[in-house]
């Protein structure tokens, strides 16, 4: 992204957004559609980023200002649970799903919801390949 902001600051002799032959010429040189290029610049215009970029803006940390939702809800998401082991309890006699997330729920206050919590458990326990493997003696003669 960085790339392409630059490219766009090269374009332009304002300070606020490239010119329309700067937008012009981006959407030809990096293959990106107008649409694409203008969501782009209109973000970049909403966070109050300048052009010509400075230099020592990284990648991240342009994304974060022009992205800042999607970097927020990347801190937020809550920690996913040892599936193994909730897989190996769950063999346990009287162990439940719900009570393995009452435990869960009481270590991570903010985790997962019980639904939330066993539709993650079915999709992970989906992506074990189960094997059953059985000897065949042959009969002695």
């Amino acid at each position: 992204m960085k790339n392409l902001a630059h490219g766009a600051s090269f374009q332009s002799n304002e300070k606020i957004a490239p010119s329309k032959s700067g937008i012009k010429h981006l959407t030809g040189s990096l293959l990106r559609g107008n649409l694409y290029l203008r969501g782009y610049l209109d973000r970049a215009r909403v966070a109050e980023v300048g052009w010509p970029l400075p230099d020592d803006l990284s990648d991240t940390d342009l994304d974060r200002l022009i992205y800042p939702r999607t970097a927020q809800n990347v801190s937020n998401r809550a920690t996913q649970p040892d599936w193994a082991y909730i897989h190996h309890e769950l063999r346990r006699k009287g162990v439940t799903l719900s009570l393995l997330w009452e435990e869960y729920r009481a270590d991570y206050p903010q985790g997962y919801g019980y639904s939330r919590f066993c539709d993650l458990y079915t999709r992970w326990e989906g992506k074990l390949s189960p094997v059953m493997r059985q000897r065949h003696l042959l009969p002695s003669r």
